[in-house]
């Protein structure tokens, strides 16, 4: 686009636009007709602008809620200059959320096959692809640092695959995205599948100097990623000729190319996603090369990137008749995973257990092992060792009185996940055994931890664990409520124990705190416990007290018992579809 072609108060009106956008509309009849007039008030120039930092999010904002007819206009408009929009770094992400809009919409019904519309889209959309049926452009295509957002949205784009686009403004701290949405084949145009075809045929072309170079590259190694879902999604036929042409590019000395790969920060990414895209020969070649040598998969294991596709192996739905081979495998070596705190490998080894029901009694055995606390004596301090990551001796060193418990100072993120998977297996009488007679100190600890209180979380929730040891560890407990109570993590646990609770806990836990219920509703979290659970009446109103719980309980159970019998009542009706 010349220079000449682009009036720069357009941009000045795209910003007053915006505003008005912000602001909402009384119904959408009037917002179809203001993204008319904005469309047709930037035609000639959506290239420019989209290329803009300027006005590029802006561009982003109206093509995400843009109908089929200003989508078109978008589309015509960057294919005139389809490779510099691509590379530009604004200008590739707003042409993104164009091909997202397209299948969004296409997703939401208005998509009809003999529609002139959309096949004046397709057809927009198809030429822009030609670029990938060429092996030298692929590749350079796709480690661009930005045309590789292109490759990736248009080989989504070509398999249905509608993956959420995270927001620039997008916090840590938000609420996840949302799950992708897959567009069932029959769906999708046959002019998709068959470029679909003929872009994995391209790559299949490419020679093993050029795939690897692509395998470490880190913004190749997305695309990959990219082309073995929509494959595993829409294609088992292109998913095993896109895996062997991966797995034998890699083919050197005994797969040595392979196994460097997994070592590579980037690269290891494909062989996650080999894994995940669950084929069953690839997934074995992978298994047989990592898994031949026992003290090489241990070091695998401790690697710092290696042990990520470790992991992939464990979990993979295609290697579960591998599962227990590689679980004793592991397990001898889990003091050095330990030692080198990849506690990801022992996580997932505890969740195949549990998912697959195998290996439990001898994951727990080798645990108490590990932890020195085989002996029964011992055996009280598997959970603190467990949530610190400490050996016995370790754990005990610490303490300046050997005849005295230390205190537990420091709760790790993962072994409170690995406590709670642990309160999954069919047995856990090892952790609640250690959990109920653990010292009230250690229990409090647990309670207002950022980490520890999902742990204690799980305990009440759990539908395995008798009702008797709940109430011992609230009795253990019950002379140390208010501590819990004024605490940002353990108000949040005695409300989910609250839900939990049966009556005569609940007359437990309330007997323990009327006599500070001043304190408590002087404290930030202690107020909010004070108003729930009615500590108040309590004390001045008994069998007001009584009363209301009881008719609480009986509609918590009343409400439980509908949900269960519509949710069976759903499971029959689909069982009865499928069969």
């Amino acid at each position: 686009m010349e220079k000449g072609s682009f009036d720069s108060s357009t941009v000045t009106y795209l910003r007053q636009a915006d505003a008005t956008l912000r602001n909402g509309f009384e119904d959408e009849a009037i917002k179809e007709v203001f993204l008319d007039n904005v469309f047709e008030e930037i035609k000639g120039s959506e290239a420019k602008l989209s290329m803009m930092k300027s006005a590029s999010f802006v561009m982003e904002q109206f093509v995400s809620i843009a109908s089929l007819n200003h989508i078109l206009q978008v589309l015509k408009a960057y294919s005139i200059n389809f490779e510099e929009v691509s590379y530009s770094q604004q200008g590739c992400h707003v042409l993104q959320n164009a091909l997202h809009r397209m299948l969004c919409l296409m997703d939401s019904g208005s998509y009809k096959s003999k529609d002139n519309l959309w096949k004046e889209v397709f057809s927009v959309v198809l030429d822009s692809c030609v670029f990938m049926t060429n092996v030298s452009d692929l590749a350079r295509w796709m480690t661009d640092t930005h045309g590789t957002y292109v490759v990736r949205s248009l080989l989504e784009m070509l398999g249905g695959i509608i993956t959420p686009l995270r927001s620039k403004k997008h916090q840590p701290h938000e609420r996840k995205l949302p799950d992708e949405i897959i567009i069932a084949k029959k769906k999708l145009p046959d002019e998709f599948l068959s470029m679909f075809e003929k872009v994995f045929f391209t790559f299949s072309q490419m020679e093993k100097k050029q795939v690897v170079e692509i395998l470490v590259h880190p913004s190749g190694t997305p695309c990959v990623c990219v082309m073995l879902h929509v494959a595993s999604v829409q294609s088992g036929d292109t998913l095993q000729v896109l895996c062997e042409k991966i797995i034998s590019s890699c083919q050197g000395n005994n797969f040595s190319t392979l196994t460097i790969l997994a070592k590579d920060r980037t690269g290891s990414h494909v062989l996650e996603s080999l894994l995940d895209s669950g084929h069953s020969e690839t997934c074995k070649k992978i298994y047989e090369i990592f898994c031949s040598d026992h003290s090489q998969l241990i070091e695998y294991a401790c690697h710092p990137v290696v042990n990520y596709v470790v992991q992939k192996l464990i979990v993979c739905p295609a290697l579960e008749e591998k599962y227990e081979e590689l679980f004793h495998l592991l397990l001898q070596g889990i003091e050095d995973i330990f030692a080198e705190n990849k506690f990801g490998v022992v996580q997932k080894l505890a969740e195949q257990c549990v998912k697959l029901g195998k290996c439990q009694s001898k994951f727990v055995s080798r645990l108490l092992e590990a932890f020195q606390c085989k002996e029964e004596e011992r055996k009280v301090y598997l959970v603190p060792l467990i949530a610190s990551f400490s050996t016995y001796d370790a754990f005990f060193s610490a303490s300046e009185n050997n005849n005295k418990v230390p205190n537990l100072k420091n709760v790790l993120y993962h072994g409170s996940l690995l406590l709670q998977t642990l309160l999954k297996f069919n047995n856990p009488v090892a952790i609640v055994k250690s959990l109920t007679g653990l010292p009230a100190e250690h229990l409090v600890k647990l309670c207002c931890d950022v980490a520890g209180s999902h742990f204690i979380d799980a305990f009440f929730s759990s539908p395995i664990v008798k009702l008797k040891r709940k109430r011992l560890w609230l009795e253990n407990v019950k002379d140390h409520l208010q501590n819990i109570c004024c605490d940002k993590y353990g108000s949040r646990v005695m409300d989910n124990l609250w839900k939990n609770a049966t009556m005569k806990m609940k007359i437990i836990i309330v007997e323990n705190l009327v006599n500070n219920e001043s304190d408590l509703s002087s404290n930030q979290y202690g107020k909010h416990i004070t108003r729930k659970f009615g500590i108040k009446q309590f004390g001045q109103r008994r069998a007001d007290w009584d009363d209301f719980q009881i008719r609480q309980t009986k509609k918590r159970k009343n409400f439980e018992e509908v949900f269960s019998s519509r949710t069976e009542g759903g499971k029959k009706k689909q069982k009865t579809k499928t069969s």
